[in-house]
């Protein structure tokens, strides 16, 4: 029987992977914005499974508790679990056990400064809307490092490796930017929040971390042909930089379902 942290993880890396798996889609106009809310909700479980690990998986240390309210209507000195329209006990937010993990060092405080600004986009999307997404680039920056982080705080709190999964953000989005990449501001909600982005992110730039508030994406088409010599090259190495590319046979055969004959008989069906 699985433990209540081991359950919360494997939610969480659900959760991630479907974050990874809508923002990949083409032609998905809510992209960003389904990104951020199943994200959040994959950080905010995982957080928590941490927590709960550090305290003997007692879920109790995540309820949130109130003093009741007498027949008089007056506050009583005994503390109850405060509990949901359906009777549920509440659980503390993500922010509250955010903050507590990077107090004691657990939780970095680069991964939480990226994940708050993800809040930024999940709470405008959730509770009203966002206007038009116009700094695509900038947004897709803070998504890639946030699976990038989460990666990294799942191995090194659980020794959890992803590679069974493509955890990578594909910037379909890009195909109609600018070559600069910037986009365009178009009101002021969005230059408010890329100053956010910027008060948060540049002076964590020289820092040397695994974890990551933003990355920079760098877009370029080119034709290729035998011929040419600036196509991107392809070789094994042991850079730890360098993106991974896990090719086996179960995820061969996952791709491709038919072999030739196979295929040339579905084909004349």
């Amino acid at each position: 029987m699985k433990s209540r942290s081991k359950e919360l993880v494997d939610k969480a890396t659900s959760a991630m992977v479907a974050a990874i798996e809508i923002y990949n889609k083409p032609g998905f106009p809510y992209r960003a914005e389904s990104f951020a809310i199943l994200a959040i909700n994959g950080w905010e479980l995982l957080i928590k499974a941490k927590w709960l690990e550090q305290h003997n998986n007692d879920v109790r240390s995540l309820y949130i508790y109130e003093n009741s309210t007498t027949a008089q209507g007056r506050k009583s000195k005994r503390r109850s679990i405060k509990k949901s329209r359906s009777k549920v006990p509440l659980t503390r937010g993500i922010g509250y056990v955010a903050e507590k993990l990077v107090e004691s060092k657990v939780l970095d405080r680069i991964a939480w400064q990226n994940v708050e600004l993800l809040l930024e986009l999940r709470d405008g999307a959730t509770h009203f809307y966002i206007p038009s997404l116009e700094f695509q680039s900038r947004l897709y920056g803070i998504s890639a490092a946030c699976v990038r982080n989460f990666a990294v705080a799942l191995r090194d709190w659980f020794g959890s490796e992803l590679s069974e999964f493509d955890m990578s953000l594909l910037p379909l989005a890009f195909i109609n930017l600018p070559n600069n990449s910037t986009g365009v501001v178009a009101n002021v909600a969005e230059k408010n929040f890329l100053d956010l982005l910027d008060r948060i992110s540049i002076p964590n730039q020289a820092q040397k971390s695994p974890y990551a508030v933003t990355v920079d994406i760098e877009i370029q088409f080119i034709k290729a042909n035998k011929s040419d010599n600036d196509a991107p090259g392809v070789m094994v190495t042991r850079d730890p930089s360098a993106t991974p590319v896990h090719l086996t046979e179960e995820n061969m055969f996952a791709r491709f379902l038919y072999d030739y004959k196979e295929l040339i008989n579905k084909c004349k069906e």
